[in-house]
């Protein structure tokens, strides 16, 4: 992304920069959303699950060029 800033939502930095991020597109790990409640406007319960499997955690690892 062709920008700089500290926390997502905050302002952007004065000076230029760029963020750079690694993704796994077909995560070993699976997460799961369920219905909490019988409340149609109740939020569900989301568990992201994202680093459950051992492989995802190193491939992100491996795509930032950390040795």
């Amino acid at each position: 992304m062709p920008l700089s800033v500290d926390k997502p939502g905050e302002p952007l930095h004065r000076y230029s920069g760029f963020t750079a991020s690694a993704c796994r597109r077909r995560p070993s790990s699976k997460g799961r959303v369920s219905i909490r409640s019988t409340d149609a406007f109740a939020d569900p319960l989301i568990e992201p699950n994202y680093l459950a499997e051992e492989f995802d955690g190193k491939a992100l690892v491996a795509g930032l060029g950390i040795p």
